[in-house]
């Protein structure tokens, strides 16, 4: 097997812009009406995770369904209004290690942008209030990928955030697009860490009276999620031994390098996951982690793949644009004009190639070996770069369209696995296993 964790670990053009996009409507999708049943059996309580080592199927679970979900009502804001608040968020704890030209820090700074369910705001205020009805809601810690911020979950935290769900996206002290000394891929064991201490804060505002979140978490309804180096940071916080955060009970992985997790890494705390992957990206390969970390995954994952699906389309910065303003300038000699992908491949690929090529012993130490569930290389073991191959010379779906999909699938994933009524939990389990198969531009395993 060929192992692959080097240029795997990134967003690779999202930096480029300092603007979000927007809540997007989803273009070019194939109309189609979804099953009305299913045989599966009645939805489960939300996120009940079974005791480590155990064998059952985690994944939602529902019977008939008289009221289907459909790809618009998925795609559609929900009933809130959304309210963003900027936090600085420092764990005194654990220190920001000396990178490149950097000294180092005592402390982890995160500056944590947080997207939360409203009331309508006031023409006197400076921001809107949290909705008093509905809470305490569910809380998901949005991990941003290499060399990018967290204004890369613009679009899906605002559109989780319609819907009940309180996002807190930090940017992580080292691997951002302004990291001091050079963004770099080896702090992504720290990051882990860095997702408790949001957690952390998140829990002890909600629990301090007169703070604007004062009762709106749910400590039992914690998700993690991450594009990229964000999706690998989100899969060491949700399972690893050591470094990983119990409190999470369900993860959401965009493209993310999976293929140093062995099966057991997944058995010792299995709890619902979603992956979500693009067939043709160039960065993180397909077939070496979505692939090949499938059966280690099982029972609990779910698998969702974008057919001519790039990396840069799970992206909220508008990589449809970027890449028409800038790939043609920086893209590759020879790339596919129409794959967002060659963007990040002129940008920040040899950088990031770099870095993989250069992990050593140390970097392995700290993430563990086969005791910890990981896959270590061995001595002088080939590691894929980025860009290598052909997926970057491939079309690629329109990032608006796989963006789209990404919002419906997480929404659904998210309320299969949290929402408080049990109908609710059915329809959106429904809808993730039987009507978001029938995009043509999506399989779902």
């Amino acid at each position: 097997m060929t192992w692959r964790v080097g240029g795997a670990l990134f967003v690779a053009f999202v930096a480029l812009s300092a603007c979000g996009a927007g809540s997007k409507p989803d273009p070019g999708r194939a109309p189609s009406e979804p099953p009305t049943s299913a045989p599966d059996t009645a939805s489960p309580p939300a996120n009940d995770a079974a005791a480590p080592g155990a064998a059952a199927d985690l994944r939602c679970t529902f019977g008939a369904v008289a009221d289907p979900l459909t790809h618009d009502a998925l795609a559609a804001p929900g009933s809130y209004p959304v309210g963003r608040m900027q936090l600085t968020f420092v764990d005194t704890a654990r220190r920001t290690p000396a990178n490149g030209s950097y000294g180092g820090a005592a402390e982890r700074r995160l500056s944590t942008l947080v997207y939360y369910p409203a009331q309508k705001k006031q023409w006197w205020q400076v921001r809107a209030d949290i909705a008093k009805t509905g809470g305490p809601f569910p809380l998901v810690v949005y991990s941003h990928g290499y060399s990018s911020s967290n204004l890369e979950a613009s679009d899906l935290a605002s559109h989780l955030a319609s819907h009940g769900f309180i996002v807190a996206a930090p940017t992580f002290p080292l691997s951002n697009l302004l990291a001091p000394g050079g963004a770099t891929i080896r702090d992504v064991v720290e990051q882990p860490g860095d997702v408790k201490t949001v957690i952390d804060q998140m829990l002890a505002k909600s629990a301090a009276s007169g703070d604007v979140f004062a009762g709106a978490v749910d400590a039992q309804r914690i998700a993690a999620a991450g594009l990229s180096l964000g999706g690998l940071t989100t899969l060491l916080a949700a399972y690893h031994r050591r470094l990983g955060d119990p409190r999470i009970r369900a993860a959401v992985a965009f493209a993310a390098p999976s293929a140093l997790f062995a099966a057991d890494y997944y058995q010792r705390r299995p709890l619902p996951l979603l992956v979500l992957h693009g067939d043709i990206d160039a960065f993180v390969d397909y077939q070496l982690n979505a692939r090949t970390s499938l059966d280690r995954q099982r029972p609990n994952v779910t698998l969702v793949s974008v057919r001519a699906g790039s990396h840069a389309g799970f992206s909220s910065l508008d990589p449809q644009f970027l890449f028409d303003a800038l790939g043609k300038l920086v893209a590759p000699k020879g790339s596919n004009p129409n794959n967002p992908d060659a963007l990040g491949c002129g940008v920040v690929a040899q950088r990031l190639g770099a870095q993989a090529s250069s992990l050593d012993e140390g970097f392995f130490k700290r993430v563990g070996g086969a005791e910890d569930g990981i896959i270590v290389p061995a001595p002088g073991q080939k590691v894929k770069l980025p860009c290598e191959g052909d997926n970057i010379n491939k079309p690629a779906i329109d990032a608006e369209k796989q963006l789209a999909i990404a919002r419906r699938a997480a929404l659904a994933f998210l309320q299969a696995t949290f929402a408080a009524d049990a109908t609710e939990r059915a329809r959106h389990c429904h809808y993730l296993r039987s009507v978001l198969p029938t995009d043509a531009n999506v399989t779902v395993e």
